[in-house]
């Protein structure tokens, strides 16, 4: 089975998940998995309580299609995680690999964003990350950027995030098409009242 490992850590950001997850399991047939710093339980920004399958160091490389990092107040800190070194494996076996919002600066961090397109909140949001040589390659974007199989989203862009998350993995099609529309129709309704 397609399985995905979400990566959370303590104030995740729960609209980041939640749509990837929902659409993932419920309408795609992909599992999910979560995983934690240390396995232990995880609350979102929201207060969601979160009880991870595994911690990040237990992640079979073998028994997943794609890693999720989940955005989060913590990657902005110095005890954020290091993913460097499951990052590297997880790119060196192919893996898909993904990252929105905050979650970015892992990515970042690992390298992995030094010599292709890819996106964040903003610019600036990278700029103090000390091993980060991507700065001419970031784009400005509202949507996700799939560059391989590498894929980074701002933290607005949920609904393209998990499009192209699940398009990635080979499970697209009319029925994600159709959900994906459904999820992001207000963000085009806001779109059209602006244009007019």
């Amino acid at each position: 089975m397609t399985t995905i490992a979400a990566l959370l850590t303590d104030s995740f950001a729960d609209w980041e998940f939640g749509l990837l997850a929902a659409a993932a399991r419920g309408y795609c047939g992909i599992e999910v998995i979560t995983a934690s710093p240390d396995g232990a339980g995880v609350i979102s920004m929201g207060g969601l309580k979160v009880t991870p399958d595994i911690a990040f160091n237990e992640i079979d490389l073998a028994g997943v299609d794609a890693i999720a990092i989940v955005g989060g107040t913590v990657w902005d800190k110095p005890e954020a995680p290091d993913l460097t070194e499951l990052l590297a494996i997880a790119h060196d076996h192919g893996k898909l690999i993904g990252a929105i919002c905050g979650g970015i600066r892992a990515l970042a961090g690992s390298g992995l964003l030094d010599a292709i397109p890819h996106t964040s909140n903003d610019a600036s949001a990278l700029a103090d990350i000390p091993a980060y040589r991507g700065h001419a390659h970031h784009v400005a974007s509202p949507t996700a950027i799939k560059c391989g199989r590498i894929i980074t989203a701002p933290g607005l862009a949920p609904v393209s995030f998990m499009r192209a998350m699940i398009s990635a993995l080979g499970k697209g099609g009319p029925e994600l098409e159709h959900y994906a529309g459904m999820f992001g129709a207000e963000f085009e309704i806001g779109r059209e009242r602006r244009a007019a």
